[in-house]
């Protein structure tokens, strides 16, 4: 059998290249949207929702919380994910503003109306995380660094691959338990990668050179030596009966 047996239509690729081409010409004639102000959204929910992001960035922390907030009292917002995204804007701008209690009660809610899923949870938990690092660089108490190091291990012990928390716990760490320092250090230099080095090996030596002769045994493990029970209210602030509905993202992960 040759080649020349064959009869090759070249009507599916000329219909290839023709879209090809229809899409070139397309990129070169878009022009992106530049938003300028908050006016040039749309009006309905994701518009609303981009305006209050604009406004967030722009720092007007205040005005993006009252859209957020006009946003959750929609009935017309149900989606899960952009109502969690939208509580999770709103968390952020509260601690922009300090209010490091009525953010963390907002991530609270996020984080016991999450699917039972670790991804979900892991999220939550990763803004409650942010939350209390901003919370503790001005309210630095035993109280605050003791949920930090709760938050911190409850995330690892679902994914132990995340190299920065694991610095994160041994930087709290350090003032107390120089074992546990270098355990958290040598597990984020375990997960880590070449790409992202974060200068474990630095902190290492250096803090092997404050303690000489440090070293930690196996049963040396920070997530299961602490005792990390809590008292009920685990955010240590007043509760407030705003937007505490649990069903909020019971939709979420189906």
């Amino acid at each position: 059998m040759f080649l020349t047996d064959f009869n090759f239509d070249d009507n599916e690729a000329k219909v290839v290249s023709s879209v090809e081409e229809r899409r070139d010409k397309e990129r070169l004639a878009y022009v992106p949207k530049m938003c300028q102000t908050e006016k040039d959204f749309d009006g309905d929910a994701n518009g609303r929702k981009a305006t209050a992001d604009l406004l967030f960035y722009r720092k007007k922390f205040d005005k993006s919380i009252e859209i957020y907030d006009e946003l959750l009292d929609d009935k017309g917002v149900k989606g899960a994910t952009i109502r969690r995204d939208i509580m999770e804007s709103k968390a952020r701008a509260l601690c922009a503003l300090g209010s490091y209690c009525d953010a963390l009660e907002v991530a609270e809610t996020i984080l016991t109306s999450t699917p039972d899923h670790d991804d979900f949870r892991i999220v939550a938990l990763a803004l409650k995380i942010d939350i209390l690092t901003e919370q503790q660089k001005s309210e630095n108490t035993p109280v605050t660094a003791r949920k930090l190091m709760v938050s911190l291990m409850r995330v690892l012990s679902m994914h132990p691959n995340l190299s920065s928390y694991w610095i994160l716990l041994a930087k709290e760490y350090r003032a107390t338990s120089p074992e546990y320092t270098l355990a958290c250090l040598l597990l984020a230099k375990q997960f880590g990668s070449h790409i992202m080095e974060f200068g474990v090996g630095d902190m290492i030596q250096q803090l092997k050179c404050e303690h000489p002769g440090l070293d930690v045994g196996e049963d040396t493990i920070p997530a299961r030596t602490l005792d990390v029970s809590l008292p009920p209210d685990s955010n240590g602030c007043q509760q407030s009966q705003d937007h505490k509905g649990n069903e909020d993202f019971t939709d979420l992960g189906r």
